[in-house]
């Protein structure tokens, strides 16, 4: 059995490049003016979106962020 597992879910509008909705097991936060980080495309990679997971912690000691799978849906 997985032991300490939590749900994640992060809704964003690619149209709007604004944060919907976060949610965390039964928790779901509105996120309406947390902004996102805009950068300008490479030439070279066109038409890609770049995901970036990372974990932090507020306490002295150790962090371990797994990601056991990723699923990226839309209307696209």
């Amino acid at each position: 059995t997985k032991i300490n597992w939590h749900y994640l879910r992060f809704d964003f509008d690619l149209a709007t490049m604004r944060w919907l909705e976060f949610q965390c097991n039964d928790q779901t936060f509105a996120c309406p003016d947390v902004g996102s980080i805009a950068i300008p495309a490479m030439p070279n990679l066109a038409c890609m979106l770049n995901l970036v997971f990372f974990c932090e912690s507020d306490t002295a000691k150790r962090s371990f962020f797994y990601l056991d799978s990723v699923l990226l849906s839309g209307e696209f």
